[in-house]
């Protein structure tokens, strides 16, 4: 077993947040949520943006479509970037969107309840089969696959076709 002392700690916490500061001023347009405010990274500097509604924050995606798409308190959804922003799903849902990424070209949107795309600007259950929907909760994309799993099971999306891993009944 590996003990590390304090020095240790403290230079490998330097080269992480050297690494960290690199990997910022690589990236332009990058964006956190923080509760109640929305911030852009522009490469060199964070500045927070000026954003339409005082509701928690719980989601951010930025999309290929070259927006960025929030989901918020009660899985309400905004669509903009910058400090241009409108409102484009209102609804009064007891629990947050936990993920939004994007996926072949849309918008996917997930919580504990259901599982959801962006069409046209409209929030509309995705349409996958049932045994695809009861795993939502947490989404996850990279290298064209997404993966979808929740309480009730884990399914995946390898650019084709949906593929089960867990299922569990509902």
């Amino acid at each position: 077993s590996q003990s590390w002392t304090k020095d240790d700690i403290k230079d490998m916490s330097d080269v992480l947040s050297k690494e960290v500061s690199i990997l910022l001023k690589k990236m332009s347009n990058y964006y956190k949520v923080d509760v109640v405010k929305l911030e852009l990274y522009d490469g060199n500097n964070w500045k927070q943006c000026a954003f339409p509604s005082d509701v928690y924050l719980e989601a951010v995606c930025c999309a290929g479509d070259g927006f960025v798409y929030i989901g918020a308190q009660s899985t309400n959804i905004f669509k903009g970037k910058g400090d241009s922003w409108k409102q484009i799903h209102k609804d009064k849902m007891t629990l947050p969107f936990k993920d939004i990424v994007w996926h072949q070209g849309k918008v996917w949107c997930t919580s504990d309840c259901g599982f959801w795309v962006i069409e046209g600007d409209k929030l509309v259950e995705a349409d996958v089969p049932a045994e695809v929907c009861a795993c939502a909760g947490n989404l996850s994309v990279a290298d064209g696959v997404m993966l979808l799993a929740g309480i009730f099971g884990a399914a995946y999306h390898d650019g084709a076709q949906w593929h089960t891993l867990v299922a569990t009944q509902k």
